[in-house]
């Protein structure tokens, strides 16, 4: 994690620094793929591209008393205008929302077969704090998703509104059936 987010959301105690870093910015392991995502859409905006939509599925670590593992996670980005245009749209009405990236988030719960997901209000400090969420399946917290906090966005530099999610792999495989059950097209 950029040590610059790690300190503003408060996952500074938790990233796991390494002994022999190869530079400055690659002095610990990532616990979460949002910081990593988001500096793709700064890289992105640099460049001139503000409609960035980025994804990701990796390991992250955690530490867990002495003991140090890896998990797999799910991670998402988006930026900027869904299309650039559209005949009987403005443009202002295709800007990503909060609701774009948890229409993604059912989206990928729905290909899997996911049933009885519900969005509840979460507070974390990479989020906004009125308009983020955290994904549960029964007691189980997957995820957290929504509009990334605007001290968080200062940080790395992104200056349009960007909304991420990251589920965890595992748990979400856990709630998945085992065998899905697809319809037949009509002819």
């Amino acid at each position: 994690v950029d040590g610059r987010l790690a300190k503003l959301v408060g996952r500074g105690a938790c990233s796991i620094p390494l002994r022999n870093p190869l530079s400055e910015d690659l002095d610990s392991m990532r616990v979460m793929l949002a910081p990593n995502l988001l500096q793709v859409i700064e890289r992105n905006a640099a460049f001139g591209s503000s409609d960035v939509s980025v994804f990701e599925i990796g390991k992250v670590y955690y530490r867990a008393g002495d003991e140090i593992g890896e998990r797999m996670a799910v991670g998402g980005a988006v930026s900027g205008n869904l299309w650039r245009s559209a005949w009987n749209l403005p443009v202002e009405a295709l800007a990503v929302d909060f609701f774009t990236v948890k229409g993604i988030v059912e989206s990928l719960l729905g290909g899997l077969g996911v049933e009885g997901a519900r969005f509840e209000t979460t507070e974390d400090p990479l989020l906004h704090p009125t308009r983020a969420a955290r994904l549960m399946v029964g007691d189980r917290q997957l995820g957290i998703l929504g509009e990334v906090a605007p001290g968080a966005a200062e940080s790395i530099g992104i200056r349009e509104r960007a909304y991420v999610f990251e589920l965890e792999f595992e748990p979400l495989m856990e709630v998945t059936p085992e065998t899905l059950r697809y319809e037949v097209l009509p002819r």
